[in-house]
């Protein structure tokens, strides 16, 4: 598939904006730190060193660096919170947006999507075990995780493909499949997308992952928050990825909120306030 060179900077099917430096968020109340050869951000409250272990992982639009998701999305109380970068964005090892762009340019879902998908089962290994060194185990040895978009459709891939035992998964208006995700890249550039190779549509697809998740991950929580206007995803992928969890014994559910649109993580302060109450419960039970 061709693209025109007015395309670059267009926001795409994962919320990929090519944003200059005006569009970054102010610095958060949570430290730059390397870990795993990734720029992090990190705040552990308190100085605890045995507090619960959560990592959040940005978007490929706003917020859509660790920065920035700390600063709309601050250090929850009594948590060690790690933001960190996708694979292939800034901050990542070889990570940029050169090779976001080249990437999504090459083949959206072959070059992009589904090997960010791929690589961030490990990334979020390294970075899990990097914490354990520089700070120290999980108290429960349980990881838990945070995504936005992108981010959250990284998180939800890791509960079948991780080694990582995690407690609680919540994503905020993800793509729920690869199909769901050409899709929305589909109508944002209207135009229709070829895949290069065989297999790519079933390379994820929360719903048809439930039973493998169970087998992998007994006792996590997976939560899913959806705005119901939002233009890239559908709660109708999200009700029925959540429906297929439940039906395979897997603790789901979903929450819809009534507006803010996808980026609304960025700026809407009611859906900042139940992600931050969601993840307040779950990582204090």
């Amino acid at each position: 598939m061709r693209e025109g060179p007015g395309r670059r900077a267009v926001a795409l099917g994962l919320g990929l904006a090519l944003a200059g430096p005006g569009a970054q968020a102010a610095a958060p109340p949570a430290v730059a730190a390397e870990l795993a050869g990734r720029t992090v951000r990190v705040a552990m409250p308190g100085g605890r060193r045995n507090a619960p272990r959560l990592i959040l992982l940005p978007g490929l639009g706003p917020p859509q660096t660790p920065q920035a998701l700390a600063a709309v999305l601050p250090p929850l109380p009594g948590a060690l919170s790690i933001y960190a970068p996708l694979p292939f964005a800034p901050g990542s090892p070889g990570g940029g947006i050169d090779v976001l762009v080249r990437r999504q340019q090459e083949d959206y879902a072959g070059s992009l999507l589904v090997p960010l998908l791929s690589a961030a089962a490990p990334s979020l290994e390294a970075l899990s075990d990097a914490a354990a060194e520089a700070y120290a185990p999980a108290p429960d040895g349980a990881v838990h995780l945070f995504g936005f978009s992108m981010g959250g459709a990284a998180a939800l891939a890791a509960l079948s493909r991780s080694r990582l035992r995690l407690g609680t998964v919540v994503a905020l208006n993800a793509p729920l499949s690869v199909r769901a995700a050409v899709a929305a890249y589909e109508r944002k550039l209207k135009t229709t997308y070829v895949p290069r190779g065989a297999g790519i549509f079933g390379a994820y697809d929360l719903a048809a992952e439930a039973d493998e998740i169970r087998r992998r991950q007994p006792g996590v929580k997976i939560r899913l928050l959806h705005n119901t206007d939002d233009d890239q995803f559908t709660t109708e992928d999200a009700r029925r990825a959540c429906a297929a969890l439940r039906a395979a014994g897997v603790d789901a559910a979903l929450t819809l909120a009534p507006q803010g649109g996808h980026n609304a993580l960025a700026t809407h302060a009611d859906t900042q306030r139940r992600v931050r109450a969601i993840l307040a419960q779950h990582l204090h039970a």
